[in-house]
Formats: structure tokens, C-alpha cells, sequence
């Protein structure tokens, strides 16, 4: 059976930016990327952006990308303690989580959309003063917390421009991108 190593806090973790506008549905979950050695984690609501890329102990065998539901992640309680789970995906395309988690989750159907055109570049394009909101910042630094990466930073690029946020202590691969008001 082919399998990919999800971390489940991560995944939990980066559901804060995910979109709950059922008319987006394709932006209701996280986006997963299985690649050989690495998994991405990327969620978005049009505002804010949390995209997460860790490296794997173990080579995956199921690669792909799928959206996992906000509202499937959302129920799970669990401890700190379980880092990772085992994803397998059933002959009727359910994903399989197993291990201590041992559930199922129907991937949302449709596309995610192409994130990586609204990740900043490294040269601002312009300076002066921008405005974020409040409760986006926030955010960021709940999904530190959880996390344990330290403190968002807001590499601010210009009043029109998406700002990057990175955190004290992540390692790299880990980050966010904030919309001005």
C-alpha cells in the first residue's frame, strides 16, 4: 500500500487560514502536496496565506496533492504527543489516516488555486505605510504558538503588495503572506 507521512499538528495548525466561505469550497481545507521526501501545506482565504514544508524520515510512496477539509481536521483532538499519521488513499477515494488516528477524510473536490503567484518576491517594489487587519495578525501568531516557531514578523514590501510573515523560529519552509487593507 502506498503511503505518505502527514503531520497532523501542522495540518491542524495551518486550518487557521483556510477559507470557511462555502461559495470557495475549494479554499475550505488544506492543501497537501505529497512529494517523495517532503510534504506541503499550503491554506488560504484570499486575505491570508500559511504554507508550511517539512521534510519526511521516510521516503512517501503516495504522491499527489489533495485538499483535506477543514471541517474533518477541525474535529480531531489530539495531544501533542502524535506528531505524524500514515495517509493511504482507499479504492473510493477516501484518504486514510492511520496509527493512534485511524480515520477517514473525503478530499474536497476541485483545485487549489495557484498560491505561489501571490508569495513576495525578495525586492520590495514599492515603500510607505500599509494596514493589516487585526484579527489576520492574530492569527499568525496562534498558528505560531501552536506550533512553537517563535513570533511572526510582517516583511512589509509595499503599501499594494502581499507581505511576507515569517516566524523567530521556524525553520525554513515555513511562512505566510498578509494582504494589505
Amino acid at each position: 500500500m502506498k503511503t505518505a507521512t502527514i503531520n497532523i499538528p501542522t495540518l491542524k495548525a495551518i486550518n487557521l487560514a483556510a477559507s470557511t466561505e462555502e461559495i470557495r469550497y475549494y479554499l475550505c481545507g488544506v492543501n497537501v502536496t505529497v512529494a517523495t521526501n517532503t510534504v506541503t501545506y499550503v491554506a488560504t482565504d484570499g486575505h491570508v496565506l500559511l504554507y508550511r514544508r517539512l521534510d519526511t524520515a521516510e521516503p512517501n510512496t503516495l504522491l499527489g496533492s489533495w485538499i483535506i477539509p477543514l471541517e474533518w481536521s477541525k474535529k480531531l483532538k489530539i495531544p501533542r504527543s502524535l506528531p505524524d499519521a500514515d495517509m493511504s488513499l482507499t479504492d473510493d477515494g477516501f484518504l486514510r489516516f492511520s496509527g493512534p488516528l485511524d480515520d477517514l477524510a473525503r478530499p474536497v473536490e476541485g483545485t487549489f488555486p495557484e498560491y505561489e503567484r501571490v508569495i513576495p518576491g525578495s525586492s520590495p517594489e514599492d515603500t510607505g505605510a500599509a494596514q493589516f487587519g487585526g484579527a489576520y495578525l492574530a492569527m499568525f501568531a496562534k498558528f505560531a504558538k501552536l506550533l512553537d516557531i517563535g513570533t511572526p514578523h510582517v516583511h512589509h514590501a509595499g503599501k499594494r503588495s502581499p507581505a511576507a510573515v515569517t516566524f523567530s523560529a521556524a525553520p525554513p519552509g515555513t511562512f505566510g503572506v498578509i494582504m494589505p487593507i
